[in-house]
């Protein structure tokens, strides 16, 4: 066993010996339990949790989450959310623009491109030297010199006096010779039934070659580009999210509520209108529990537009929340919504870390409505210590197919035995003490009339 592990060790068992609620727990007192797969020779291990475990948790917090030893002894944990927002900073690129190799041609005419000593584009020249005889194709950006990973192009333009829907195509180089298509997005600037919609964005692709361009003007819409500003991640990346889409219910007239099946950490989020031709101005809310009330979470206009044989639908939400229960609530509708809309969630995994200083195999159990947290004071200094080793001292661990513990019994409050009731019967008791007394001086009574006679 490495340093890392004794010091693991070490730090467990301390905790361990402090903490005598945690001793009291087992297996049994959960739901369901997940056998853990762990590499040898660490004394630590991290986990991605998994839509399972959501589903079988009960608490918001994921209270009633435990890993045990084969021995049913619970191992210190601590969970981590990545942070949802990514410091991110905007850039402007300089337009390089690139011209048509003859009128109308779809393709741009072979220039010359003039590099500083870092590769960065510093001039750009074609065949052609009147530039009243040309005719724009495009624009050349240059990704040279960006701190971080590019995530959105966006364009600012001069408002057009009438409405625009194109499609553009972002393509890529490294050597200005050579080049591929990266992504294909639609930009708007339309007014429709009293209702502005503008889409001036691109998603861009991971991995971008270092040299963009795009033809503009598009599809003839006359559009003039002012500048184009990229979206720069200064930090690393999160981890890719992943989906989930749960079935609709219908709570009302123009309302349907959603189940997600447990406290998936959302951080993302997109609603689906049925059909092409639907505007609808709505509102989105969320509760963790039935037992509670709803809370705004997003107010706005969705569509799904085909404009010029172009589909048009509204963008990604971002938002930050682990509520399990959703309500959509259309406040005002232009075109028939038939059908529920689709309501697609993006959510990021906890992180689980713990230490594995018992006997294998270790097992994650998950479900039980009688498990509280772990002391607080206690997980702080947990994270304290762990949060000092350094990535190579942990494991990657892995979950194995769910096994039922307790079941049902484990997610069921259990039924509070009733007092007995020492003062109802005692009051039966001398009630049914005052008859008898009564009865037995009434027969007396008629005794001694009897012998009186």
């Amino acid at each position: 066993m490495t340093l890392l592990a004794r010091l693991v060790f070490v730090l467990a068992f301390l905790w361990g010996g402090l903490t005598v609620a945690e001793s009291r727990i087992s297996p049994q007192d959960f739901a369901v339990g997940f056998p853990l797969q762990l590499p040898a020779g660490y004394g630590a291990y991290t986990l991605d949790l998994n839509e399972e475990v959501y589903r079988a948790v009960v608490s918001p917090q994921l209270a009633d989450l435990r890993v045990f030893d084969d021995a049913g002894a619970v191992q210190p944990h601590v969970l981590d959310l990545p942070s949802p927002a990514q410091n991110l900073g905007e850039v402007e690129l300089p337009l390089f623009t690139l011209y048509c190799s003859r009128p109308g041609s779809s393709l741009p005419e072979e220039v010359q491109v003039e590099t500083g000593p870092t590769g960065t584009v510093v001039r750009v020249t074609g065949q052609q030297t009147d530039r009243r005889q040309r005719e724009v194709w495009g624009y050349l950006l240059d990704l040279g010199g960006l701190e971080g990973q590019p995530k959105q192009l966006y364009f600012n333009w001069t408002p057009p006096e009438e409405g625009f829907v194109s499609r553009i195509v972002i393509e890529g180089s490294n050597d200005l010779a050579s080049w591929r298509p990266l992504q294909t997005a639609v930009l708007a600037d339309l007014n429709t039934e009293g209702q502005r919609i503008s889409r001036n964005s691109v998603e861009l692709p991971a991995n971008l070659p270092r040299y963009l361009r795009f033809a503009w003007p598009l599809d003839g819409s006359g559009v003039e580009l002012q500048k184009a500003v990229i979206l720069v991640a200064k930090e690393g990346a999160p981890a890719p999210l992943r989906w989930l889409e749960p079935e609709p219910q219908e709570a009302a007239e123009l309302s349907w509520t959603y189940d997600a099946g447990g406290p998936f950490p959302v951080r993302r989020l997109q609603i689906v209108l049925p059909q092409a031709g639907n505007l609808a101005r709505v509102r989105l809310e969320s509760r963790a529990s039935v037992e509670y009330g709803w809370h705004p979470r997003y107010q706005g206009l969705l569509y799904n537009l085909q404009i010029d044989g172009k589909p048009l639908r509204n963008e990604e939400v971002t938002l930050v929340s682990s509520d399990r229960y959703w309500r959509l609530v259309v406040e005002e509708a232009w075109g028939q919504i038939a059908a529920a809309p689709r309501l697609r969630l993006g959510w990021q995994p906890h992180r689980l870390r713990f230490s594995a200083s018992g006997k294998p195999p270790y097992l994650l159990a998950a479900g039980s409505i009688r498990v509280l947290g772990v002391d607080v004071d206690l997980e702080s200094g947990f994270r304290n210590l762990i949060d000092a080793l350094p990535e190579s001292a942990f494991g990657k661990a892995s979950l194995g197919p769910p096994i039922t513990l307790a079941g049902e019994a484990a997610l069921v409050k259990p039924v509070p035995k009733r007092p007995l009731p020492w003062r109802s019967w005692l009051l039966w008791g001398v009630l049914i003490l005052g008859v008898l007394v009564v009865a037995g001086m009434v027969r007396s009574l008629l005794g001694e009339m009897k012998t009186g006679g």
